[in-house]
This record gives structure tokens, C-alpha cells and sequence, in this order.
């Protein structure tokens, strides 16, 4: 009975845990031309890199600050739909908002979760 109740209370720690992991993140936007597109050697997803115009990526301490690229993962829903967006908006020149999780760095890179290309 007391191995029960002391996993019990180890999986409520835990849930904890995660829970207040999760509660600091944010979602923000960044805009930018794309410089630069790169999809990763091991087939992982695509890398983003904007003119960084707008100054430093906004990030919660969890993520190395020095992070200043964006990452989209290649088992992201609509991933081949928005690499062939980046790709148009690289070739026009146009502007693009990255809305992404400032709490989420995979890949020493900010995950994006929404994508936006200006007209």
C-alpha cells in the first residue's frame, strides 16, 4: 500500500511539474525578409532564417539566446504546403510574420507555428 500511494504522489509532482513548464510559454510574432532556407541534413524540417531587422528573437530563459533562426519540423501539419509558401515569399522578396512558441527550441532553433507572407 505505501508503494501505491508514494506513486501516487511522485506522478502528482510530476504533473506539476509539467504543468508549471508549460504555463510560461507564449506565443509571439516575428517579421522579416527570409535571407535564407536551409531543410536539414538529417531530413528534420526546415530552417529559417530572417534579415533580422526587427532586432534579437524574443525568449523565455529555457532557450539559448542566442537562438536566431526558426525551425519548422518536417512531421508539421501542412509542412510541405508552408515550405513551398517560404519558398515563393524567399523568390518575391516578400515580407513574412513567424508566429512562434518562445518556450520551444528544438534543433538550437524557435519553432514556428504559424506563417504569414505579406503583399
Amino acid at each position: 500500500m505505501q508503494n501505491s500511494a508514494s506513486r501516487v504522489v511522485l506522478a502528482s509532482v510530476c504533473m506539476l511539474f509539467l504543468a508549471s513548464q508549460q504555463a510560461h510559454a507564449v506565443l509571439r510574432s516575428y517579421s522579416g525578409k527570409i535571407v535564407n532556407l536551409v531543410t536539414g541534413l538529417g531530413g528534420e524540417g526546415i530552417y529559417i532564417y530572417l534579415d533580422m531587422a526587427q532586432g534579437p528573437i524574443t525568449l523565455t530563459p529555457t532557450c539559448n539566446g542566442s537562438v536566431q533562426r526558426f525551425f519548422v519540423p518536417i512531421g508539421f501539419s501542412m509542412y510541405k504546403d508552408i515550405y513551398a509558401t517560404l519558398l515563393l515569399a524567399a523568390a518575391q522578396g516578400r515580407p513574412v510574420v513567424i508566429t512562434y512558441d518562445d518556450g520551444i527550441c528544438p534543433n538550437s532553433s524557435v519553432q514556428g507555428y504559424g506563417f504569414t507572407v505579406g503583399f
